[in-house]
């Protein structure tokens, strides 16, 4: 019912109150993006988002069409061509969809104050409990 209901365009923390019982909305919003992450509701709601569609007889063949006609059109601003072109260019694989990035750390080491704070032992030991291991 999540599913059917976030497909709809409800939003998802609206779908998760009426779904599960609760009311409190902090809860009902972490708890939704959970939901959203996982494999089996992300399906669902593609499920649902494709029952729709085919509903309104909108299907892949029409949606190519309609964003050649925006190009093809002398009217359409180069704004709305170059968006239908990336789009038709991702759905190709003809441009990388996935997001990339690196980070580097630098160190450059510890300074002799923290080299200090590390070789000084400053805490007391509280409790200590060894337990003999049988193989």
């Amino acid at each position: 019912m999540f599913a059917k209901y976030v497909a709809k365009g409800d939003d998802v923390v609206d779908a998760y109150m009426k779904v599960f019982p609760t009311n409190n909305e902090k809860y009902a919003n972490n708890q939704s993006k959970l939901l959203l992450r996982t494999e089996r509701v992300k399906n669902l709601i593609r499920d649902e988002i494709n029952k729709h569609l085919e509903e309104a007889e909108i299907t892949p063949k029409y949606l190519l069409e309609e964003m050649r006609d925006v190009i093809d059109k002398s009217e359409s601003t180069d704004r709305d061509k170059i968006t239908a072109l990336t789009t038709l260019m991702k759905i190709s694989g003809m441009m990388d969809t996935e997001k990339k990035s690196e980070s580097l750390t630098v160190f450059q080491g510890f300074t002799q104050e923290q080299l200090n704070a590390i070789q000084k032992p400053k805490h007391k030991k509280l409790q200590e409990v060894k337990r003999d291991i049988k193989n």
